[in-house]
């Protein structure tokens, strides 16, 4: 496995559940349920509602099934209840960066750094800001709400990504924790490596784990 780490010109990072703790494994799918309560539709069952985070450009699809009539309205409702939640848990400590980001404070002197995440525009500034950890990336790319169609697990963010860093996905590497972004990372042509949070429960293999962010130095370096 390390022979694949060595040589990558850029690294790509998911950012919720990945270098942001969050509060619950089910924090996405209660607000999901809220927003559904919200526009007055009946919540899908469970297995049903965990499609919709990797769906891509099918969520539109998704949603018209469970009787929403408007996605834009939908994923607006989603982010506003998103944004409330967040400021209040950010403020309480409820969210906050894993230990092992401070990690990223050396390697973006190594190699450039880049973000890609399905989270809203406004909610990925908030947090960025929060932790102060805008001045890691080159580049971030926010797919939520207006961007929805290109979301993890399609590759358009991460082509994107790596197009601004000046990087091939096939000389980069893509760090998430989900099969969203496992699936981003392989449709781009990129390694993918998934770091081993609480949470993870994967479908879909990566090419590689990591116990740490703080094995990724190592890894460049080598």
């Amino acid at each position: 496995m390390v022979e694949m780490a060595r040589g990558f010109h850029a690294i790509l990072f998911d950012l919720d559940g990945t270098l942001i703790r969050m509060p619950s494994p089910d924090f996405f799918d209660s607000i999901l349920v809220e927003t559904l309560r919200k526009l007055r539709l009946p919540p899908p069952p469970r297995r049903e509602r965990l499609r919709l985070w990797v769906s891509g450009r099918e969520h539109w699809r998704i949603l018209k099934s469970w009787g929403v009539a408007d996605p834009g309205l939908f994923w607006r409702t989603f982010d506003e209840f998103d944004l409330k939640l967040r400021s209040r848990l950010i403020r309480k400590g409820a969210i906050k960066p894993y230990v092992d980001v401070e990690s990223l404070e050396n390697l973006h002197l190594t190699v450039p750094l880049g973000l890609v995440t399905n989270t809203s525009p406004r909610v990925t500034l908030l947090e960025v800001k929060s932790f102060n950890l805008e001045k890691y990336f080159d580049v971030m790319i926010a797919l939520g709400t207006e961007r929805q169609g290109d979301a993890k697990p399609e590759a358009t963010g991460v082509l994107e990504a790596f197009k601004v860093l000046g990087c091939r996905p096939s000389d980069g590497l893509m760090v998430g924790d989900s099969d969203a972004d496992v699936l981003a990372g392989r449709n781009a042509g990129s390694t993918v490596a998934v770091i081993k949070r609480p949470h993870v429960r994967l479908r879909v293999k990566p090419d590689m784990y990591l116990n740490s962010l703080y094995t990724l130095q190592k890894l460049v370096d080598d």
